[in-house]
């Protein structure tokens, strides 16, 4: 399934994970709240990517946090 970078602007910054999904289209309807990137931003960069992949969906951590958001 493909991931994709998600992120929660919360006005000072954002939390960033990845998602899986099988569109871009059902995370923006599960979540409305994350902005979806169909593509990296160009600023991305390998330090960004390391700490992002650290955050796992899977956790139980992500997925309590994920639900507040959840649709």
């Amino acid at each position: 399934m493909p991931e994709y970078l998600v992120c929660y602007d919360y006005g000072t910054g954002g939390v960033w994970i990845y998602l899986e999904a099988a569109s871009s289209a059902d995370i923006k309807a599960a979540y409305p709240d994350l902005t979806v990137f169909e593509a990296l931003p160009t600023w991305w960069d390998a330090e960004n990517e390391k700490l992002t992949r650290k955050a796992d969906f899977r956790d139980p951590f992500w997925q309590d946090w994920l639900s507040k958001f959840k649709r």
